[in-house]
């Protein structure tokens, strides 16, 4: 949102875990240059509808 000064995306991870480290990395290389407001939202997929659209995902 150009307008707001925010921007971001999806993104998939096989755990929490590894998407609390993403988010931690990032962050701080961010935060270094200067940026401010960091956030991160962590969901889970629906697993019914991600089989019907056939979503790259699959049971670990």
């Amino acid at each position: 949102d150009k307008a707001a000064g925010r921007s971001g995306g999806v993104y998939l991870f096989r755990n929490r875990a590894a998407a609390e480290a993403y988010h931690a990395k990032h962050a701080a290389r961010l935060t270094a240059a200067g940026v401010t407001g960091i956030e991160a939202v962590y969901r889970t997929y629906n697993a019914e509808l991600t089989a019907i659209t056939r979503g790259p995902v699959s049971e670990i």
